[in-house]
């Protein structure tokens, strides 16, 4: 394989940081990495050519992963992504580990004062296979909430599906919903270039930390730039321009992960499927 392109399945905040990183593979591996955004194919079709190797390298949802991966084991197949690794985010709240959280927020003027309060209000969730979106919530309402397995949604009044973390946000702040979760990476990226967020949004309460998107990358590209590239991630903390890099989305490292670094998420999701 001579060239291949790469893509981020994730929120606004990664995507100046994947379109740095293609430039960074670029030049060390000395073969074109080209960058595939909105402006080739939507996010969901970026996915599927992800999953089918045509965008042969991806930062995709852990639960997104594990679907995908878990999909090819019943059939018997070996996965044809393979995980690269794992973001770590350079933020004291992160604790160094190659973990995030999704933020419930409302409104600043709200009247909530705790997640209970939100029985019959209206939440948004981004898309169906979000981890942070939405099934962080879902969980979180039958195992701390006791909500009943496969009555998540009943819970409030109205579910909304936004498709995306920022519109749940524009939804929240026009009074069309009454709270979201949130990606707390992409909250991150706001808070500075957007201060006036922080007096029009309240954090209700932070659930998580769950298992970070990973990179993966499609076994169509040769096991041995597969290795070559993994370590390229892993070490590019250590050069200058690589720090460079990683400072666009305030990532400290990549570090090495395993499928069983994502079995929480499958946990998650067995017990929250429809």
């Amino acid at each position: 394989m001579n060239d291949f392109s790469i893509t981020t399945c994730q929120a606004v905040n990664t995507v100046a940081f994947t379109q740095a990183l293609a430039q960074y593979l670029q030049n060390e591996l000395s073969v074109p990495v080209p960058y595939v955004g909105d402006q080739e194919a939507s996010w969901s079709d970026r996915l599927e050519q992800v999953a089918q190797g045509q965008i042969p390298l991806g930062w995709i949802c852990g639960l997104h992963y594990v679907r995908l991966a878990d999909a090819r084991l019943a059939d018997d197949q070996t996965g044809d992504l393979e995980l690269l690794a794992a973001p770590v985010q350079a933020a004291p709240r992160y604790a160094a580990q190659p973990h995030y959280f999704s933020d419930l927020v409302v409104r600043a003027d709200a009247t909530y004062e705790t997640p209970q309060m939100l029985r019959g209000a209206t939440w948004a969730y981004n898309e169906p296979g979000s981890l942070s979106g939405r099934l962080s919530m879902l969980h979180f309402l039958v195992t701390e909430m006791g909500v009943e397995q496969g009555d998540a949604h009943r819970f409030f009044g109205q579910v909304v599906e936004s498709g995306g973390h920022a519109n749940s946000l524009k939804l929240l702040l026009s009074g069309q919903i009454d709270c979201a979760a949130i990606d707390s990476t992409l909250l991150d990226y706001l808070r500075p270039i957007e201060p006036e967020l922080a007096g029009q949004i309240r954090i209700l309460h932070t659930l998580g930390p769950f298992a970070i998107p990973p990179l993966v990358i499609h076994r169509v590209v040769p096991a041995a730039m597969r290795q070559r590239i993994r370590n390229l991630l892993v070490t590019m903390h250590g050069s200058p321009a690589g720090r460079r890099v990683l400072a666009i989305a305030a990532l400290a490292r990549f570090v090495r992960c395993t499928d069983a670094d994502y079995d929480s998420v499958r946990q998650m999701h067995a017990l929250c499927a429809p």
